[in-house]
């Protein structure tokens, strides 16, 4: 009895097809008509004295930490291999949902920030600190709530380090 060892035919598909599957899971996209800070105030309690209370709640809930993989994974810096030799590109909806897990837990640890140094054009170098991707997600969800918190808390008449604000705003308003 002969075996027939020839190639099993195939179907020629145009190079264009994809996969039925993706073989890993990425996070959905938010619809571009969330608005991120409503949505976060709206999740946030106060107490009488109007201290907010729960906080870390906002912080730890995968939606949250969703919208900050998505607001961080589009700019470029963020693309570094961190001390954990991850970059954004890996992630998927299973790691976001594991970061919330250990932030619901209390497990989280944040990990060493790895340090470079970067030349200025004076000759000397520039320390650079350059953290792994969960990290920068869950800084960046906290930077989402205590925005969202203390942003409306501050005067008009401060510019400094904040959304949509700087000098030339505040110059802007001298002029005026």
């Amino acid at each position: 009895m002969k075996m027939n060892r020839s190639k099993p035919k195939t179907k020629n598909l145009p190079l264009s097809t994809k996969p039925a599957h993706k073989p890993r899971t990425e996070p959905s996209k938010p619809s571009p008509n969330t608005n991120l800070k409503q949505l976060i105030l709206s999740k946030l309690k106060f107490d009488d004295s109007g201290k907010c209370i729960s906080g870390y709640e906002v912080i730890r809930d995968p939606e949250t930490i969703r919208q900050a993989y998505f607001h961080i994974k589009s700019k470029p810096g963020n693309m570094t291999v961190g001390t954990d030799g991850a970059t954004l590109d890996g992630i998927n909806t299973k790691f976001l949902t594991g970061l919330a897990e250990s932030l619901h837990s209390s497990k989280y640890q944040p990990s060493p920030t790895r340090r470079i140094y970067i030349p200025k054009k004076n000759g000397k170098l520039r320390p650079l600190g350059i953290g792994s991707p969960r990290d920068k997600i869950i800084e960046q969800a906290f930077l989402f709530v205590l925005e969202s918190v203390l942003e409306p808390k501050f005067s008009d008449h401060s510019h400094g380090f904040r959304p949509i604000r700087g000098c030339h705003t505040a110059l802007k308003q001298l002029r005026t």
